[in-house]
C-alpha cells in the first residue's frame, strides 16, 4: 500500500481533472442529450441476464474457429444500408447466435443478447498520447428479428443511442477509480470476495482494424491474421473481429465445456453473412492482387538456406533469391 501511494496520488489527480471537466460540461446541450439517452438505456442494460447455451461453467480448455469474409463486401453492405462496419458485423453475429440458440431449443422471439463491445474512450484532451483508452458498451442486441435488414437497422439505432448516452465514459471513470485509486492490495481482497451468480454479459465482440495490404517478414508473406479473446466466468464464447489484407475474419473462441460445438457457430456465421449480403443486394467482390517486389539482400550467385528448428527438413524454399512458404502456416486449429 505504501509503495503504491505515489501512483494513487497521480491517479486521483487525473480522476479529479476528469470530474472537473464533466462538471464544466454538465449544462451543455450535448450533456443534456447524453443524460436523456443514458436514462433510457440504463434500465435495460443492467437487468438480470438471460443465459445463452454457452453461458455456463467453463473448463479452461479452448477450441478455436474462424470465418473469413471479403472486407470489400462488408463495406459495400455498409454503404448500401448506410450503417457502420460494426453494425454489419453485429448483424451477422446476431443472426448466427440466433440460429445457435434455436439449435439448443431456446426461443429467440423478443429476446436480446447482451454483448460487451469495447470502444475508444480517449477524450479530446488526451488525443495523441500513448497508451490505450478503452471502455465498454454493454449492448442489447436483438435475436428475434428474422429479416436481416430490419435487424441491421435496429442494431444501428441501439448502438447510436449507446454512443450518445456517454455510458462508455461513465464506465471508464468507474474503472479508473477502481484500478488507479484503490491500492492493489485492497483490490485483491475485494476481488476475491466477488463471485457473481450470473454473468454481466453473454459474450464479447471486439473489432480491431488492421492493414489492408499484405505484410511481409524477411520476404515471407503473412497469410492470415487470426484473432482470439479470453473467455471464462460463465462466458464460454467470444467473437473477436480482425481485418487484414482485404479480408474480415470473425473469430470464435470457445470453452470446450461451455460451447463444445463451436463448429456449428462457424457454420451459422457463414450462413448469416450470406443472408445479410443477399438481402442488401451486394454481389461477390474478388480481392485485388497486390504484387510484392522485395529488394534482394543477398549478393549475386548466393542463395540462402533455411532449416526448421525441429529437424533438417527445410520449411522454406528459395527461388531466385526470394523466400516463400511452401504451404500456408496456421497457428492453432480450426475445427471447421
Amino acid at each position: 500500500v505504501w509503495d503504491s501511494s505515489s501512483t494513487v496520488v497521480d491517479a486521483w489527480a487525473d480522476y479529479s481533472k476528469e470530474l472537473i471537466e464533466t462538471v464544466q460540461d454538465f449544462n451543455s446541450s450535448d450533456a443534456r442529450k447524453s443524460r436523456r439517452a443514458l436514462q433510457k438505456a440504463w434500465p435495460s442494460l443492467f437487468t438480470p441476464l438471460r443465459r445463452l447455451p454457452f453461458n455456463r461453467g467453463c473448463s479452461g480448455e479452448r477450441e478455436l474457429a474462424w470465418s473469413e469474409f471479403s472486407f470489400s463486401e462488408f463495406r459495400a453492405i455498409r454503404s448500401r444500408l448506410h450503417l457502420t462496419i460494426n453494425d454489419v458485423v453485429l448483424t451477422v453475429v446476431a443472426g448466427a447466435i440466433s440460429r445457435y440458440a434455436k439449435l439448443h431449443r431456446q426461443r429467440t422471439k423478443g429476446r436480446v443478447m447482451r454483448v460487451m463491445v469495447p470502444v475508444n474512450a480517449r477524450p479530446k484532451s488526451k488525443e495523441g498520447q500513448l497508451g490505450n483508452e478503452v471502455s465498454i458498451l454493454p449492448a442489447n442486441i436483438p435475436l428475434g428479428i428474422e429479416d436481416p435488414i430490419e435487424r441491421a437497422r435496429e442494431i444501428s439505432e441501439i448502438m447510436e443511442e449507446l454512443k450518445q448516452s456517454g455510458l462508455a465514459h461513465d464506465l471508464q471513470r468507474m474503472t479508473n477509480f477502481w484500478g488507479g485509486i484503490i491500492p492493489a492490495a485492497y483490490q485483491a481482497v475485494f476481488g476475491s470476495l466477488i463471485n457473481p451468480i450470473s454473468p454481466m454479459f453473454n459474450m464479447t465482440c471486439t473489432n480491431v482494424p488492421g492493414p489492408q495490404i499484405p505484410l511481409y517478414f524477411n520476404g515471407v508473406k503473412m497469410e492470415r491474421y487470426l484473432p482470439m479473446v479470453p473467455v471464462g466466468h460463465q462466458v464460454g464464447l467470444g467473437c473477436p473481429i480482425f481485418t487484414y489484407n482485404q479480408a474480415l475474419v470473425i473469430g470464435m473462441t470457445a470453452d470446450t465445456r461451455a460451447c463444445p460445438d463451436v463448429v456449428k457457430i462457424k457454420q451459422f456465421m457463414d450462413e448469416s453473412f450470406e443472408e445479410v449480403r443477399t438481402a442488401a443486394g451486394v454481389d461477390r467482390i474478388e480481392p485485388i492482387a497486390i504484387p510484392h517486389r522485395p529488394k534482394s539482400q543477398n549478393s549475386p550467385g548466393k542463395r540462402p538456406s533455411a532449416r526448421s528448428a525441429s529437424g533438417p527438413e527445410s520449411i522454406l524454399s528459395v527461388q531466385n533469391d526470394e523466400v516463400d512458404l511452401e504451404s500456408p502456416v496456421t497457428i492453432g486449429q480450426n475445427p471447421a
